[in-house]
């Protein structure tokens, strides 16, 4: 199964649902639509406007210690509103993170 099918369109047999089986048709569209427009001599920025939000993105960022915990704060106490659930998800990748290489540092001293 395709690991950027999300969990809400599989079911509990680990099957993609419907939703899901449109959501792979319409992302491999757009992936076929990137690459004709990238031959045809577009630049990746022009033709990155025929993909899908749902796309797998790397990020490296750096903050202080207070700036994640602001961060997180918004995120996941949701003291601003209601959060995206994918940005919730990303905040609780990006806590177990940094709990992880608290806990080593942490070891070291």
């Amino acid at each position: 199964m395709p690991s950027w099918i999300e969990e809400r369109f599989i079911d509990t047999n680990q099957n993609i649902d419907e939703r899901g089986a449109w959501l792979a048709h319409s992302l491999r569209d757009a992936e076929v639509s990137y690459m004709s427009m990238l031959d045809k001599g577009a630049t990746p920025e022009q033709a990155r406007a025929v993909l899908s939000m749902q796309l797998k993105t790397e990020m490296c960022m750096t903050g202080f210690i207070k700036d994640w915990e602001h961060f997180l704060s918004l995120r996941l106490e949701e003291s601003t509103g209601k959060v995206h659930p994918d940005m919730k998800n990303l905040a609780k990748m990006i806590k177990d993170e940094l709990s992880q290489l608290y806990k080593k540092s942490s070891k070291k001293s």
